[in-house]
């Protein structure tokens, strides 16, 4: 999930020297709203690992799930063709698919939808190559990721209590890592599976859903059923040109915590410490008790901003997934 703002308004005609001297006093604010998930985390070994290769017809993205020696996997491939015209998306879509991706010495196949690996039983130094090559041999991209021991979980499955709108979410339980026999229904409706190990399955959160929902989780004669917060998560400014010293707020509202009795960790990031100071330091976090500090269900939280120099800025903000550990305290 991502807001970005970029707003410039010229209500009178300018020279170019009067054009050149107002934007070298303007700060172009981007204000970011991420939620785990979306980059790649495959340092985290308990964490989903996503790789995006962009190429010249389009993009590329992979998911995957932590990596283990000798473990069967499922992932999925979500090929993104650019073009304006519907003529150039389908011949940029048939380039794509003419690409080879591979993990290690293993094919991944690059059709949109879920594929399953039987990963080698030595993992060599710990590592291994998410590598995509052109028709032509040539080699586009390549990813180093991790591998390391699995975790073995022996209960049947784990549902978070909160999830983020838009976002990947995991259930933790005893998997084959098979991802074709295994569904996750919100409300009564299937949702996008991404990845699955052993271990974990990752889902994606679909957008339309906000509040209390009921999720089921079913894998071949297993099944659990659990009710979830689905969290929003909205960030704006109040202004978005800044001249050189001006403050500006920037507003955090996260809704969709009604009911919940877990605390949620939220960290807020100055991605631009050298052209902007963040309220609260470059990295904070902070920590929501629903029932203190959101009893309508609806977190909101602002943070005054300075510009220190001329230039774009950004800040993020992160709904991190539930611990045990934040909730033990």
């Amino acid at each position: 999930m991502t807001v970005k703002i970029f707003v410039v308004v010229f209500l009178l005609p300018l020279s170019r020297m009067q054009a050149q001297s107002l934007w070298d006093n303007i700060n172009l604010a981007s204000v970011e709203a991420k939620v785990l998930g979306n980059i790649n985390t495959e340092k985290q070994n308990d964490r989903l690992i996503i790789q995006t290769f962009d190429t010249k017809e389009g993009k590329i993205t992979v998911y995957l799930p932590p990596l283990s020696p000798g473990a069967v996997v499922s992932g999925t491939v979500y090929l993104e063709p650019g073009g304006r015209l519907s003529k150039d998306s389908s011949r940029n879509l048939t380039v794509l698919q003419s690409y080879h991706l591979s993990l290690g010495e293993l094919n991944i196949p690059l059709q949109r939808g879920s594929f399953q690996l039987q990963l080698p039983a030595t993992s060599g130094n710990g590592t291994t190559v998410l590598q995509l090559k052109n028709s032509t041999g040539e080699t586009v991209k390549t990813g180093q990721l991790s591998i390391t021991n699995a975790y073995i979980v022996k209960n049947s499955f784990t549902i978070p209590p909160y999830a983020v709108s838009g976002d990947a979410a995991t259930i933790t339980g005893s998997f084959d890592g098979n991802i074709s026999n295994t569904s996750v229904m919100i409300n009564g409706e299937k949702t996008e599976l991404l990845a699955e190990s052993t271990s974990q399955l990752f889902f994606k959160s679909p957008e339309k859903f906000t509040g209390k929902v009921t999720i089921e989780c079913k894998e071949k004669g297993t099944t659990q059923t659990s009710p979830v917060n689905i969290l929003k998560l909205d960030l704006t400014a109040d202004k978005t040109n800044l001249r050189r010293g001006e403050k500006t707020l920037v507003h955090i509202k996260i809704s969709g915590l009604e009911g919940l009795e877990e605390k949620i960790p939220v960290t807020i990031t100055n991605t631009s410490p050298s052209v902007i100071t963040l309220e609260g330091g470059n990295t904070h976090q902070i920590t929501i008790v629903p029932k203190t500090d959101a009893p309508s269900g609806i977190f909101e939280i602002t943070r005054n901003i300075q510009s220190l120099k001329n230039g774009s800025f950004s800040v993020s903000v992160t709904i991190n997934p539930y611990s045990a550990a934040v909730n033990s305290k």
